[in-house]
């Protein structure tokens, strides 16, 4: 009975589960959502508990069959990453993975030099720290981008050229404020606080606000990326209200094109279009970064 649900929904969507070498096509997701961080953290509460009802309805009238969420405590670094290595040996040829995260972000010293900003990014799991503190916490709970593209690389290869993976980061990458105007229900997900071990640090005086244009890496075999930031990685990321709720701006836009443009991801410039112009519209302080492997995001 649910196996007929799913494919009814999928049909009246108007969308295709396809086969892959005769095998079905099962679309995955993986929602880390963390509303409430323990108050010794340093960081602020967020409304990402709303963009996680959002986006699971979303993904459910998809006819997403494998949907795996950690909120809160539950979303620590370790449970995390278990999950991700679970994603990575679950993901079948022809797959299509969406990672989402609703999170605190924050600009990490680079370590290994491989940064011509000077900087890491990474996403704030529950239990990662605001502050170094030598033998307290040394980062050793922060996600670092380095090591989310290794996990995506991994999907993308078990996928292969007929699979997909989006990634969705509802999150600062670095921002002017730890805390936004809480009591207009307006939050600011980071922090202008870069992490290191060194006090004071500064990253090298880099033009463009540091930015650094790298492209996503693309190589034969692997599946497509697609990449939706909420914003720069020097901005401040915005949480929006919507008829008095508060939510992160880049889930509620991704919700609305969910449920505005059926036919996801086979058309998807138009559900790209309009997710980039909803972000500007409800928070118009940062600029949403689309990138994809798949075509040049070039629009204004």
């Amino acid at each position: 009975m649910r196996h007929e649900w799913i494919i009814g929904i999928g049909l009246l969507l108007g969308l295709s589960l396809g086969t892959v070498h005769g095998a079905a096509r099962t679309y995955r997701a993986f929602i880390v959502a963390i509303a409430k961080y323990p108050a010794h953290s340093g960081w602020a509460s967020l409304h990402a508990d709303r963009d996680k009802e959002l986006l699971c309805d979303c993904f459910r009238k998809y006819a997403f069959e494998d949907i795996r969420v950690c909120a809160d405590e539950a979303a620590t670094y370790q449970r995390i990453t278990t999950e991700l290595d679970g994603l990575v040996r679950r993901a079948e040829p022809g797959d299509r993975v969406w990672i989402h995260f609703s999170c605190h972000g924050q600009q990490m010293e680079d370590l290994n030099g491989d940064e011509p900003d000077g900087l890491d990014e990474a996403l704030v799991p529950y239990d990662a720290r605001m502050y170094y503190e030598p033998g307290v916490y040394e980062g050793e709970c922060h996600l670092w981008d380095d090591e989310l593209n290794e996990y995506l690389t991994a999907i993308r290869k078990r996928l292969g050229e007929a699979g997909e993976v989006w990634v969705s980061l509802d999150a600062c990458h670095s921002a002017s404020a730890t805390r936004g105007d809480e009591s207009s229900g307006r939050r600011i997900r980071g922090t202008c606080l870069i992490f290191s071990a060194n006090p004071g640090f500064q990253p090298p005086d880099m033009p463009g606000n540091g930015y650094v244009d790298v492209p996503l890496r693309s190589e034969a075999g692997w599946a497509p990326l697609t990449v939706l930031s909420a914003c720069q990685s020097y901005q401040d990321n915005w949480e929006c209200e919507v008829d008095g709720r508060g939510y992160g701006v880049l889930s509620y836009a991704i919700a609305r094109a969910f449920a505005d443009y059926a036919g996801w991801p086979e058309n998807d410039e138009r559900f790209l279009r309009e997710i980039d112009k909803l972000v500007r519209r409800l928070s118009p302080w940062q600029t949403p970064v689309i990138e994809s492997t798949k075509r040049a995001m070039e629009w204004d």
